[in-house]
């Protein structure tokens, strides 16, 4: 069995690109990669590697530290869901949740929803992400 560090709604290549264009990076580490839905899940049984779904953005904050895109994820567990587009120097995009927290009335959110985020459900094992059931496991 793999090793998940984290459950997520990856961004396809495709996704990540126009996210870029419309959503250029403030800092120097750029990421765009993916929504978390579990960090260290207990149990694999409700991951479904593969599946398909859209994300929706109605925000973005902007600190000194993180810019991240605020989406409507329903299978997410954090509290606010969101896509680390890119960080400071020195500073993780595991920092955005704290982040978030300190400087939620900053949210800049947007009237209604800017964009439909198209994602693939997987699992990240700390060097890869995969996308496809378990038990066919191959990185991406």
């Amino acid at each position: 069995m793999t090793k998940v560090i984290y459950h997520a709604h990856f961004l396809m290549k495709e996704q990540r690109e126009k996210l870029k264009k419309q959503f250029p990076p403030v800092h120097e580490n750029s990421f765009y990669h993916h929504c978390t839905i579990r960090y260290k899940p207990k149990t694999t049984a409700f991951i479904h590697m593969g599946t398909r779904a859209v994300l929706y953005a109605y925000g973005r904050l902007t600190t000194d530290k993180v810019d991240v895109l605020l989406v409507h994820d329903i299978k997410s567990a954090n509290k606010y869901p969101h896509i680390t587009l890119s960080t400071a120097k020195g500073i993780r995009p595991g920092e955005a949740k704290a982040e978030i927290e300190a400087n939620i009335h900053k949210i800049e959110r947007f009237d209604g929803y800017v964009l439909n985020i198209e994602v693939i459900e997987g699992i990240h094992d700390g060097r890869n992400r995969y996308t496809i059931p378990l038990a066919n496991l191959q990185p991406v």
